[in-house]
């Protein structure tokens, strides 16, 4: 999912979709896939939002622990993302 403009299709891995909204002129369908987008974009931004908030990231990360740092990002997005 990303917004207008964000042009990447050449770069994605095999098997993956880039979900952007219609540039111009939407017809029915294109309509209907926006407003799909649009729902989903909500949940998307709210995870994020979650994990942006947990306060365990606030303080400093010890230099012996800082290759945790993204299994512990995971973790935490896993558990929390309902």
């Amino acid at each position: 999912m990303a917004d207008k403009g964000f042009t990447i299709e050449d770069i994605l891995p095999l098997g993956v979709s880039l979900n952007i909204t219609p540039l111009l002129g939407m017809s029915d369908q294109d309509v209907i896939s926006t407003q799909e987008i649009a729902g989903l974009r909500i949940h998307v931004e709210r995870a994020i939002n979650q994990v942006k908030n947990v306060k365990i990231f606030d303080g400093v990360v010890p230099l012996n622990q800082f290759g945790l740092v993204n299994q512990m990002w995971l973790c935490y997005a896993i558990w929390k993302i309902p």
